[in-house]
């Protein structure tokens, strides 16, 4: 499987060097298209990875049965909960 997010660091990596060897005389972009994609790259693959499918509807069983228990209406998800516990993370 391949992992997005270090071949999109790579790639962003890979166009500041084409880009200051190319347009900039060796120095890092500092406006324009170019220079703001690259900042834009960067800023999003700082940010945390969002949670994968299987471990939303973990989260979701979780609130789900706490909400039923709250309201007195406990309900046992816990055959759901194991059969998305055996999905693959990815």
């Amino acid at each position: 499987m391949t992992d997005f997010r270090a071949l999109c660091a790579e790639l962003t990596d890979a166009l500041d060097t084409w880009l200051m060897a190319h347009h900039y005389g060796g120095v890092p972009p500092q406006g324009g298209a170019d220079a703001e994609l690259v900042l834009r790259a960067r800023a999003a693959l700082a940010q945390a990875e969002p949670p994968n499918l299987k471990e939303q509807a973990l989260l979701q069983v979780d609130v789900l049965s706490a909400d039923l228990a709250m309201h007195g209406m406990g309900c046992d998800l816990s055959q759901i909960r194991r059969a998305l516990e055996q999905l693959p993370d990815d």
